[in-house]
Formats: C-alpha cells, sequence, structure tokens
C-alpha cells in the first residue's frame, strides 16, 4: 500500500477489482514519493472463519508513525487463495 513492492506482484492473489484499486494506490503513492519508504510493522493480527474455504482477518499496522487497521477477506478458488475484500482504515 506504501508503493514499495510492484503491485503485479499481487496480480494473481486477488481479484480484478482489488487488483485495480491497488494500482492506483500505487500510482498515488510513486506521485508522492513514498516507493522505498521505511516498512510497515504488524501489531496485532486476529482471524476468523466464518465459512469452509473462507478467511477474514483484521490486522492492526504501525506505518510512519500513524495505527492503520486493514481488513481482509481471504477465499479458496480454484485450489488458491485469493484475496476477495480489503479495507484500510
Amino acid at each position: 500500500m506504501s508503493g514499495s513492492r510492484p503491485p503485479q506482484q499481487f496480480a494473481r492473489s486477488m481479484t480484478t477489482d482489488l487488483y485495480s484499486a491497488l494500482c492506483r494506490r500505487h500510482a498515488v503513492a510513486r506521485r508522492r514519493g513514498a516507493v522505498g519508504a521505511r516498512r510497515s510493522v504488524i501489531r496485532k493480527i486476529a482471524t476468523c472463519e466464518p465459512a469452509d474455504g473462507v478467511v477474514e482477518a483484521s490486522v492492526v499496522v504501525h506505518h510512519e508513525g500513524r495505527v492503520r487497521a486493514i481488513a481482509v477477506r481471504i477465499s479458496g478458488v480454484d485450489g488458491r487463495w485469493l484475496i476477495t475484500a480489503f479495507e484500510l482504515g
């Protein structure tokens, strides 16, 4: 999300809509000069399995002096995991 990795690295791991949003966010990060910024530190992860083949996780991340929350839903599709929802707060 900070632009430190190319979005193509995640193309196979997420839905088309989420990948498009990630590409837009990466472009914004590059314009702001954020590429190569310090890495984020994960403070806490909580997961649950609301249905068979579905994992939901909430992640607390410390990045550049701010604490952010991430919510993600990962579904098993065709024998692989696919990110189907992603929210950054």
